[in-house]
């Protein structure tokens, strides 16, 4: 490349549903040194943390308002996932 001038690439990616943990990006910037030697100039990490996300509704009804001391009873619950996708 010409001094001064500058190069971007992109990369794009979906990150699964079940992932865990980190992602990380390595890079490095080589310079010929003299004799064409190659020396690192730098390095450079960039770490971004997986975070879960979702958005749960909890619904219980019986379908009374009121019930009878040692009677028994019967709960619907729903569970409603919003999103995002599983």
């Amino acid at each position: 490349m010409l001094a001064g001038s500058t190069a971007t690439h992109t990369v794009s990616a979906t990150v699964k549903s079940s992932a865990t943990g980190t992602l990380s990006e390595h890079g490095d910037r080589d310079r010929a040194g003299r004799g064409h030697r190659r020396e690192q100039q730098q390095l450079r990490t960039d770490d971004t943390t997986i975070t879960l996300s979702s958005d749960l509704a909890v619904e219980t009804d019986n379908g009374k308002t009121s019930v009878n001391a040692g009677a028994s009873d019967t709960y619907a619950i729903v569970v409603t996932n919003n999103g995002p996708r599983t």
